[in-house]
């Protein structure tokens, strides 16, 4: 990794006197160096995107299996793309149905086209293969729509599109006949800078990632809790594990443990850590 060994003793140091602990130890994802992003639950595992740090590299989608313990993975396992979709090369995870087997990711509008911009999919998952890959109806050519984190109900979700400038988060709903329409722009989260990789928690907590004034690194890891249906309270710093580097993903694995990635940029190595909070 090229974060400073140093880094995860200091932090340790001062997370330790704070009230109550929070543990947080590196976890081996990889056997190689890699930069990884956007990690959900799949069966016994994890699913996420992964490029090399190579130039001009693209994400692609791995599965790894739990090990013995919360520190620890099988070997990564790439997802086949059997679809139309195959010649993009750039899928990140957002959100899966395990009910449906439907997979919601992140990919390209177009392949060979020059303003090239991020477009949202879904297709079934089965067996590490993904098929029957269609693009969203909300794509928009000259927009980033990405990072789509779906409600319960399947028929919201929540994603980040550039429709108004920076990256910020929008909600949609799927009418009667399958088709997402916009429902608001979430505004009380805007900050004037970038807000992605939104992730839904029981319908009621949302955690992103924001370069937005106030935080420890570039990007910085975000809570917010629903105050109604329509309105998300004033956004909350998860200071105990943002850094001075870059924090762009979050996966929690019960309300006091989880995983979190901490990245030179987004481009660069990524540390993938675990943690677990005790009172």
């Amino acid at each position: 990794m090229r974060h400073p060994k140093h880094y995860l003793i200091l932090l340790l140091l001062f997370l330790f006197s704070r009230k109550g602990d929070i543990h947080i130890q590196q976890a081996q994802l990889s056997p190689s160096e890699k930069a990884v992003i956007s990690m959900i639950p799949y069966q016994n595992g994890i699913l996420y995107a992964q490029r090399s740090l190579a130039k001009n590299s693209k994400w692609g989608l791995y599965f790894s299996e739990f090990g013995q313990d919360h520190l620890s993975f099988a070997k990564a396992k790439r997802i086949k793309i059997l679809d139309k979709l195959a010649g993009r090369k750039h899928f990140v995870p957002g959100d899966y149905r395990a009910e449906t087997k439907e997979l919601f990711f992140t990919t390209v509008s177009k392949v060979g086209h020059k303003n090239v911009h991020l477009a949202i999919a879904k297709g079934r998952l089965n067996d590490l293969q993904i098929t029957d890959i269609q693009l969203l109806n909300i794509n928009q050519k000259d927009f980033n729509f990405a990072h789509p984190t779906l409600y319960s109900d399947g028929r919201r979700m929540i994603i980040s599109s550039s429709l108004d400038g920076n990256m910020n988060l929008y909600e949609y709903q799927q009418d009667s006949l399958g088709q997402w329409q916009l429902e608001r722009r979430i505004l009380e989260l805007e900050s004037g800078f970038d807000e992605i990789l939104p992730h839904l928690i029981n319908d009621s907590t949302l955690i992103f990632s924001s370069n937005r004034d106030g935080g420890k690194g570039s990007f910085d890891l975000y809570l917010a809790k629903a105050e109604r249906p329509d309105f998300w309270g004033e956004p909350m710093n998860l200071s105990e594990l943002n850094s001075q580097y870059d924090e762009f993903s979050y996966l929690p694995l019960d309300t006091a443990s989880g995983y979190f990635t901490s990245a030179d940029t987004i481009f660069g190595s990524t540390g993938f850590y675990y943690f677990d909070h005790k009172p």
